[in-house]
């Protein structure tokens, strides 16, 4: 039975045809404007093509639109794994013959033999985390199957991210406007060291700190960072936009360059916290580590005079003249359990003096953790006014 024009599977039957050749192979006629993509298909594998074709569906010629005729093809392995013919054609005008391939720029860009969907995804597993190409062509490949080595997620990377940014970027822009995102007035700025090949520099970042837009950022190098670079950031990023207020750390720059915006100044809750608490802190940290050192130290005492009692085993009442060591023994001891008690009397005083400051460091906490501005209000004028506190 001749197979060789077997109906379309319809399944498959709007992105192209099946057909046999002489010899039996099975083969999938796939159009020009379809995704490759439909080869990981599970309908489509489970057909198990013997060859896949790419072919065009409009027989005319795009240059003199005469008819067009089959005329050789050439071979391409899709994201390194499977073979596709591309069909070539010629027209058959007898003036001028033109000469053309079915087109496989839907997926995969020009030189390239990965799909343009798997470059992106690469590009964008790039930007999660800093992962070595290894690492990465490990991720691509147990999310999509394909195996690439590390020599091209670097091609992929170098090649493609400034283009994927861009794009992202516009995603994101096209998203803010569909839900009709606006900037509040309220905004956040701050910097982040960033070292690129050695050298320091500063990334300044403004973001909206009610719907978290990022409103603008720049890497500016450390040498030329100062006051006047951070009040023309400001200004060029807010310029045409509502400001009421911005909140940053307690950098003594940012007060004067703020009230030159015309905007209210906030201190970052974080920073607040962090400077009120670096003192306390370091009190915590100087009392424990006092604390320890009396533990070892009555540990070590404790040890000796073990030592010294197995010496003076079996010995009772009071010492003769002649056993000077038992003498020295009775010093000794005496002098340790003497230590020792001004040890125990230190520790119970540092240990209250201890609980004081975590106590203290416990209420500042709370304080900015109050849901309501009452709440925190009452809780600040309680600690301010307990003659319990530290000293600080």
């Amino acid at each position: 039975m001749n197979r060789k024009n077997e109906p379309t599977d319809y399944t498959l039957f709007d992105y192209g045809f099946i057909t046999f050749d002489d010899d039996g192979k099975k083969v999938y006629n796939l159009y020009e404007g379809n995704s490759l993509r439909i080869v990981y298909n599970t309908d489509f594998q489970k057909e198990n093509f013997d060859e896949i074709r790419l072919i065009k569906k409009d027989l005319v010629c795009p240059h003199c639109h005469a008819r067009m005729v089959k005329n050789g093809s050439y071979k391409f392995k899709y994201n390194k794994m499977i073979f596709i013919r591309i069909s070539g054609y010629k027209c058959c005008n007898t003036n001028h013959t033109h000469y053309v391939y079915a087109s496989k720029l839907k997926d995969v860009d020009k030189f390239c033999s990965f799909d343009r969907e798997i470059r992106k995804l690469g590009v964008k597993l790039s930007l999660i985390d800093f992962l070595s190409y290894d690492k990465l062509s490990e991720l691509l490949e147990a999310l999509t199957g394909v195996n690439v080595n590390r020599e091209t997620m670097f091609y992929f990377t170098d090649d493609s991210i400034d283009e994927i940014l861009e794009e992202i970027q516009k995603e994101q822009e096209l998203e803010i406007t569909k839900l009709n995102i606006k900037p509040s007035g309220h905004y956040g700025y701050d910097e982040q060291y960033i070292f690129i090949n050695g050298e320091l520099f500063m990334r300044m970042t403004i973001i909206d700190n009610k719907n978290n837009l990022i409103i603008n950022n720049e890497l500016i190098h450390k040498d030329d960072f100062n006051q006047n670079t951070i009040q023309d950031f400001m200004e060029r990023s807010l310029k045409n936009l509502e400001v009421k207020s911005i909140t940053t750390d307690g950098n003594n720059s940012y007060p004067n360059i703020i009230d030159a915006l015309g905007a209210i100044h906030h201190r970052c809750v974080f920073h607040i916290m962090k400077n009120l608490m670096d003192d306390i802190k370091k009190d915590i940290h100087r009392l424990e580590k006092r604390i320890n050192t009396i533990n070892s130290t009555k540990d070590k005492n404790k040890a000796k005079l073990k030592e010294l009692d197995k010496l003076d085993k079996g010995k009772k009442g009071k010492p003769s003249k002649e056993d000077k060591e038992w003498k020295k023994h009775i010093k000794e001891k005496k002098k340790i359990r003497s230590e020792n008690s001004k040890l125990t009397t230190e520790r119970s005083n540092k240990r209250k003096e201890l609980k004081q400051f975590k106590t203290f460091k416990r209420r500042v906490s709370l304080i900015f953790k109050s849901k309501k501005e009452k709440t925190a209000i009452n809780r600040y004028n309680k600690l301010l006014n307990d003659k319990r506190n530290p000293r600080k």
